[in-house]
């Protein structure tokens, strides 16, 4: 085994039997503290998605076919790096990788703060906090609140139109005036929210958007200097790097706190599969979780009105089968090299993907979702953020109407559907789409799925059971 998923596995063992807090320092690990699932929503300009609780509900919750549900993401990302102007005719700059728009302003930044937190018009951090209170009571609650961090703007224009901080005029020609500008909104940040008063909602930290700013260079240390602040205040930084990035090996020193790697697969099919293995091979080596990356359908701005339309890598299965063919690779190499089983999992999903797959009517869009709704659920299982009234762990008893435990082997009845085998330490052995694969025998009312001698649990839509294999 890497040495890296040797020392993980034991550490993983450990949060099994005691459920610690989780040190900074071990960021790439599941924690019952930490975000375990995190869902980036762009949101901000006005040619995103509206994201009011209708859109939002298959980010909260998912319901399996045999009726029963559970929680989806354990954390969400507000992110925004541009916005654009009510007609759609010009835009302005949040994020200096993108280098297109008008240097944006300060009222800018408040103006997207606002629609982030959405409490106006019920949407963002709103909509998701009143879906929780909703949910809970069919759910049951999660040993803590669900988590969001707040995207911030990282100027690089050289210009002095910002505005005025204690009556001085910002000049970003100097880079002193960039960091006490991005201070002054993680400050304002921190106020708004203590405000908005949700009740099941924690703000867990802060999101660098430039995907690849230059260690010992002038991003490299804007980023240092705020995430130094953002500290201060007991907030967490969070950055999810492109794979190339050279300076993806320097995340800690430069000051963040969790950090993701970017496998880049999802959007030509010219990459190859190799660099999705090996995004997740380097983040084991250097500490990283891993970014699944996935897209639907886009939003433009034409002349005041949002028009619709699949993105270029749009994976809905009606679309393009070749692009559901790579978000389905995301999920099958995340399985084999053990990322689901031990790293925290970003997941890039476009303007509003997650919404537009469960309501695509394709079944196969409806299999991937199951799939990573399973997984999420399993981990957060593992981890004790989550507990489900149908199958809490102290419940689990053998059954053999789903799976029983021989020697060398799992037997799965044929009467359990489509289910899933996972070690204690949430490794997944086995799950319904890998019929066929080395170590699995089809027999005349079931499946044998070749074990080390061990426990492990068989999940089966509801239900759950705890396997002894000899």
């Amino acid at each position: 085994m890497n040495p890296a998923k040797l020392m993980l596995s034991i550490a993983m063992t450990a949060i099994s039997l005691t459920a610690p807090t989780a040190d900074a320092s071990e960021a790439a690990i599941l924690s019952p503290d930490e975000i375990n699932d995190l869902a980036l929503l762009y949101i901000g300009s006005n040619h995103r998605s509206k994201w009011d609780k209708e859109i939002l509900r298959p980010y909260v919750v998912h319901t399996y076919p045999d009726g029963h549900s559970s929680w989806m993401f354990d954390g969400f990302l507000m992110v925004e790096f541009v916005l654009y102007s009510e007609d759609g005719t010009y835009s302005y700059s949040i994020d200096g990788d993108w280098p297109y728009g008008m240097p944006s302003k300060k009222e800018h930044w408040e103006y997207m703060l606002e629609r982030q937190l959405g409490l106006d018009n019920c949407t963002g951090c709103k909509a998701i906090d009143e879906l929780i209170t909703e949910l809970t009571p069919e759910l049951g609650a999660p040993s803590r609140k669900h988590k969001i961090v707040m995207s911030v703007p990282v100027p690089t224009q050289a210009t002095q139109v910002w505005g005025k901080l204690n009556g001085r005029n910002m000049n970003f020609e100097l880079v002193e005036d960039r960091i006490t500008a991005i201070n002054w909104y993680v400050d304002h940040v921190v106020e708004e929210w203590n405000k908005a008063g949700f009740k099941n909602l924690e703000l867990a930290g802060i999101y660098w958007t430039q995907e690849a700013p230059e260690y010992g260079g002038a991003t490299g240390n804007m980023a240092t200097a705020v995430n130094k602040h953002a500290h201060e205040l007991g907030l967490k930084s969070y950055w999810i790097p492109y794979f190339s990035v050279a300076s993806r090996s320097k995340w800690a020193e430069m000051g963040f706190d969790v950090a993701y790697t970017q496998p880049n697969y999802a959007f030509t099919t010219t990459v190859p599969y190799t660099q999705l293995e090996e995004a997740v091979e380097s983040s084991f080596e250097l500490g990283l979780g891993v970014e699944l990356e996935m897209e639907g359908y886009n939003f433009t701005n034409v002349n005041g009105t949002i028009q619709k339309s699949p993105a270029p890598s749009c994976g809905l299965y009606d679309i393009s089968p070749v692009f559901w063919g790579r978000v389905k690779d995301y999920i099958d190499v995340f399985e084999s090299h053990e990322a689901f089983g031990f790293l925290p999992v970003a997941y890039y999903a476009g303007y509003q993907a997650f919404y537009d797959y469960e309501t695509s009517g394709n079944p196969r869009d409806k299999e991937l979702m199951d799939r990573m709704a399973s997984i999420m659920e399993h981990r957060h299982i593992v981890t004790k953020w989550y507990e489900p009234k149908q199958a809490g762990i102290d419940e689990i008893v053998n059954d053999s109407d789903i799976a029983y435990g021989g020697e060398g082997y799992i037997y799965i009845d044929d009467r359990a559907g489509n289910a899933a085998i996972y070690s204690l330490d949430g490794r997944c052995i086995y799950n319904g789409s890998s019929v066929g694969q080395a170590g699995t025998e089809r027999l005349s009312y079931g499946l044998s799925v070749s074990c080390l001698p061990g426990v492990y649990l068989v999940r089966s839509g509801a239900k759950t059971v705890k396997v002894l294999v000899k």
